[in-house]
């Protein structure tokens, strides 16, 4: 576990509590920012929260999964809305979708095409690196297909949300893919040198 420092702040019109960094603003609910009911609690975070966080800070290289996760804490400031602003999450992840596909086609980006001449590692990781990316793909374009579809599958904002954290699970997934991928192509495939 990591620690973090942060701010506890409560809505005084429907009593929801939020977890903000410490020094952040407060928060939005029920039209009015929230109030602080405590500064610079100190927390532990839970291992996938610092490895977003990592990532997150990482610059350029990951500034889609910095977007992913801005879209998620953004669903979930947006508790108890109405439905109806699946419409602007599904025109965001569009977007973001989109910037993905264009990432994965750059011929800059990692190339996961397994070669015969890499070490066995290298292959292995390589197949998921691009298992990873077709499954977050497809997760992507499902989601955005059911927030414009007909009659929403979603019976409330939550489930929305509770979706954004699946996708943000998926994303995670493809982002440690592709850091192992790059760290076994770096050191040419296996623990012992070629």
């Amino acid at each position: 576990m990591t620690v973090q420092h942060v701010d506890l702040f409560h809505c005084l019109a429907c009593g929801r509590v939020a977890y903000e960094l410490h020094g952040g603003s407060a928060p939005d609910c029920c039209g009015q920012p929230m109030v602080c009911a405590v500064a610079d609690v100190i927390t532990d975070v839970p291992a996938s929260a610092a490895f977003d966080a990592q990532v997150a800070g990482d610059g350029e290289e990951h500034a889609l999964f910095a977007e992913m996760l801005e879209l998620s804490q953004w669903c979930h400031r947006l508790q108890d809305v109405d439905i109806s602003r699946s419409e602007e999450l599904a025109n965001r992840l569009s977007v973001l979708y989109q910037a993905l596909i264009d990432q994965l086609e750059d011929p800059q980006c990692l190339s996961p095409q397994a070669r015969a001449d890499q070490h066995p590692v290298a292959v292995a990781a390589s197949k998921r690196l691009l298992d990873q990316s077709k499954h977050l793909l497809a997760t992507f374009a499902r989601f955005v297909a059911q927030l414009r579809s007909g009659p929403s599958p979603f019976g409330n904002w939550a489930q929305i949300c509770d979706r954004m954290d699946e996708l943000v699970a998926d994303f995670r997934s493809f982002v440690r893919a592709e850091h192992e991928f790059a760290r076994v192509s770096q050191s040419g495939g296996g623990d012992s040198d070629r």
